[in-house]
This record gives C-alpha cells, structure tokens and sequence, in this order.
C-alpha cells in the first residue's frame, strides 16, 4: 500500500542518493545510506526469517540520523516509504495469524518512529521546518494505520509501536499548527 504520492523505495532511494552526492556530505553519511540502502533489499522478500526482518531494524534508527541531518525531506521521504512497507506487512502477517513476524514487524515500525523522534530530539531537529517536514511526510501514514479503519485488518500493536505514535504525532502536530 503506498498512501497519495509517496515514492516507491527506489525512487526514495534515489533521490537521496542525488542529494548527497549534490551536497557532496561527508564520508560517514554516504556510508550510513551505502549500508541502509543495501539492508532495503530485504523489504522485497516474500518470506522473511526474522533474523532478516531483524537486521534491517539495525539500519532503521541510528544509520537514518545523519541522513535527516544531511538532506531531511528526502531521507522522510525514504523512512516513509519503509515505514508504510513495513506497516503493510505487519497487516498481511496479521491476516494469515503469523504471530511471529507480526511481533518482528510491529518492532520494525517502532524503531523507524523512534528514530524520527531522536531527529526531532536532537538539536538540529529540534526546529519548526523539521516539525513540519516530519507532518507533512508522516501524518497520512499515521492516520491511515493507528487511526483510521484501512480496511486491511489491523493487528493489535504493541505497546512501544502505540508510545512512539503517541510521541511523534502529537509533537509535530503542535509544532506544525501552532508555529507554521
């Protein structure tokens, strides 16, 4: 399911990979997207082991900061797309009673919000624009699964994935109506 006019993940992909190279960033940023973008490919499967599903939350928190910090609305862009895939997946494994890669999954949503939220935390995203870029990219997406019916059959989420929706919408949507 891609929400409006996300970008597909290669697309996203892409455009970060122009912004960097048009910003000419230092070495550890293209390294950080050099790794995340190769854990991407992991998305494409159509049986993931959890071990899989596992080492790509390694590239989903940390690695992504100094990407926002380097070219932030491509790099939400990106986490956004990820974010709906791996939502989407956490539905389907719900659907077939997949208990297991819905726990993998429900923790791969959580760690791709909560490393927005260490952005939004850090000094350089801790800044109206950076609110409002995160609204922007991120509030469909969030409506779409935590608040609206989707139609899809959604799972119980867990209590981090709830915590980190409850932490990040409301904070950038404060930030977005009452600063912009």
């Amino acid at each position: 399911m891609k929400p409006f006019d996300m970008p597909s993940i290669p697309e996203a992909t892409d455009a970060i990979r122009a912004a960097l190279h048009k910003q000419g960033v230092e070495s550890h940023v293209k390294d950080a997207f050099n790794n995340l973008a190769s854990c991407l490919v992991l998305l494409n499967s159509s049986s993931p082991s959890v071990q899989m599903i596992q080492k790509l939350r390694t590239v989903l928190r940390q690695p992504f900061l100094p990407l926002y910090n380097a070219c932030l609305q491509p790099a939400l862009q990106l986490s956004s797309s990820v974010l709906s895939t791996v939502l989407g997946k956490l539905c389907d494994a719900h659907n077939v009673e997949n208990e297991t890669l819905c726990a993998a999954w429900d923790a791969t949503a959580e760690v791709i919000l909560s490393g927005i939220l260490d952005f939004l935390d850090q000094k350089d995203g801790a800044n109206v624009e950076s609110h409002g870029a995160v609204w922007e990219v991120l509030y469909r997406i969030i409506c779409e699964f935590f608040f609206l019916d989707s139609g899809r059959g959604l799972p119980a989420f867990s209590i981090p994935l709830c915590l980190s929706v409850s932490g990040l919408f409301p904070k950038v949507a404060y930030m977005r109506w009452f600063f912009l």
